[in-house]
Formats: structure tokens, sequence, C-alpha cells
């Protein structure tokens, strides 16, 4: 008889990894066939985040929603181009975000890194799969990445 293989829940994911931190993305968009307009599923998925991980949505109404609803869960602003990082900056301080995440082609300027943690907000950035850029982006004071291949980026920059 063949064997059955178990796709995990996403509480079981996050039981079998206690101590990585984690991104959890929310996929969010109106227009998209299980787009929840009572913001309940989403909602409830940001309920499982631990402490350490981040709740995060290219979709700012959703993200604004979960905040509400959530307070103490740690929510960011997910952002590419050409959406600006100034934009996603003053979204993130007025609601309440504790993560700006761009693409990390928006952070090529490196001082803006140092302004963004001025404003009192914590940087990270997507998607980073070399392990040497992840450290030099850690090097800049990036606090977070997100990435493919934790294993091969945490390696690099907590050797």
């Amino acid at each position: 008889m063949p064997e059955t293989s178990h796709v995990p829940t996403f509480a079981e994911l996050l039981a079998e990894l206690p101590e990585l931190p984690l991104d959890i993305e929310l996929k969010h968009f109106p227009g998209d066939p299980d787009f929840d307009a009572s913001f309940g599923r989403p909602t409830a998925a940001a309920s499982l985040a631990r402490p350490g991980d981040v709740v995060t949505c290219f979709h700012w109404p959703t993200l604004a929603e979960v905040k509400e609803r959530l307070p103490r869960v740690l929510t960011g602003v997910l952002l590419e181009p050409p959406t600006s990082l100034d934009e996603a900056v003053e979204e993130a301080v007025v609601r309440g975000h504790r993560f700006v995440v761009p693409e990390r082609s928006q952070l090529e300027d490196r001082s803006r890194i140092a302004d963004i943690h001025g404003q009192g907000l914590l940087v990270g950035t997507w998607t980073v799969n070399d392990p040497s850029e992840a450290k030099d982006l850690s090097d800049y004071g990036v606090d977070a990445v997100v990435t493919d291949d934790p294993v091969a980026v945490i390696a690099e920059v907590r050797p």
C-alpha cells in the first residue's frame, strides 16, 4: 500500500519551527476569487503569529484591519516599485506597523535604512537568496530578509 503524505497545517508548521521567526505574508487582494471582504481569514491567519514573527501584506487595507483587530501582532508593510518607500514609511508610522519591507532594489541608497530606523521602524527586504547579499544587507542595517533559503542565509549572517 502506498504511503500517504501529510501536508502540514500552518499551525503545525509553526510548531515545527519554534526558533525561526517567520514572515507570515497574507496573500489577500481585492479581485481574487477568495478575497474576504470581512477580513476574517487573514485575521485568523495573523492570530497564529508568535512573538518574533511578522505579518506582512501588499494590500495595506488588509494589514490595517489586522493591526486594528490584533494590536499586539508585529506587522509590516510590503511594497514594490512603483510604490514609493516614503509612502510605505508614512503608512507604517500612521497605522502602527513596525516594519517596512521593500523589494531590495528600493534600498540601493543605503542611507535610507538609517532614515527609516530614525522613524522608529525596522527594515526588511525581499527576496534575498544569495547569502553574501544577505550578509551585506545585514551589515548595512537591514533587520530582516525574506529568503527562500533560510538555512544558507542564517549560516552566512550569523556564523
